[in-house]
């Protein structure tokens, strides 16, 4: 009688551990068929986003960027992204003690140098691999925050929500860089106009999964085909929206540049315009 008690009692046990597993899957499997959903009209929204933009072709064709930023003359900033290796950069800045450097990354050869105008001390380092991969994957994901994607990087679309911008009501498509290594999963929220599907801004995020710096984009033109902001504004949080100050932002793509500017050490003398072909 005890054993036929004992087999009952195994078999009520297996019964509510079966109940119990079924339901945990049940519930798994709920929240799977949820994420997919909201990953297959997040997918969607982002072939009309890049559509807008000027289309998957274009964006895919870009192999250099030359991006200009400032408010006029004695403050600006002028980068050049070849990608996916290499940078240069020339940055003057008269109102912050007439500051003056240049910046230059060949991944390639893991040479990173920066010149100072103050010292005219040229700061120059052999990057590890782990400092090449930080580099590259980080000047890639810039390129995604004003142009969606490139030919090296896409960002993968998981959810699209609405929130509220200042006073306007925005879609905010959140994306996770989930190709890279160094950056792996890391999220960067484009917030979007829901009928336009334009770009108002991008929210980033860190791998404490906080959301930070926000940097908003206005007027809209094209280059070359490719829909570009030409002003954007910086904040530490988007709580901080309203007291955005713009500057100016211009595109070029593909531009026919100097190969030996990653080749050398900068030089102050060359001047902003060191990137140009010399042919």
């Amino acid at each position: 009688m005890l054993k036929k008690q004992n087999i009952k009692s195994i078999a009520f046990i297996f019964a509510v551990c079966v109940f119990f597993a079924g339901a945990v899957r049940g519930q798994e499997s709920s929240e799977t068929v949820q994420s997919k959903k909201e990953r297959i009209e997040a997918e969607r929204v982002w072939e009309q986003m890049v559509k807008v933009r000027g289309g998957r072709d274009k964006l895919h064709s870009i192999s250099n960027i030359l991006l200009t930023k400032g408010i006029n003359a004695d403050s600006v900033q002028i980068e050049l992204y070849v990608y996916p290796n290499r940078y240069w950069e020339w940055s003057r800045n008269k109102a912050l003690r007439d500051s003056l450097w240049i910046t230059m990354a060949n991944l390639d050869t893991g040479v990173f140098v920066v010149v100072e105008h103050e010292t005219l001390v040229a700061n120059r380092h052999k990057l590890s691999e782990a400092e090449r991969t930080n580099y590259r994957e980080s000047y890639l994901i810039a390129a995604c925050r004003f142009l969606l994607e490139t030919k090296w990087l896409r960002p993968t679309p998981i959810r699209v929500t609405r929130k509220k911008l200042g006073k306007e009501q925005v879609d905010v498509v959140e994306t996770r860089f989930t190709t890279l290594s160094e950056y792996k999963n890391w999220r960067v929220d484009f917030y979007i106009d829901p009928e336009s599907l334009v770009v108002k801004g991008v929210e980033n995020y860190g791998d404490d999964e906080i959301a930070g710096r926000y940097t908003s984009f206005q007027g809209y033109t094209t280059v070359e085909g490719i829909d570009v902001p030409q002003k954007f504004g910086v904040s530490l949080s988007i709580k901080d929206f309203s007291k955005i100050y713009y500057s100016s932002l211009s595109f070029r793509f593909n531009v026919d540049y100097d190969k030996r500017l990653f080749e050398t050490s900068p030089s102050m003398n060359a001047g902003p315009d060191a990137w140009k072909s010399k042919n």
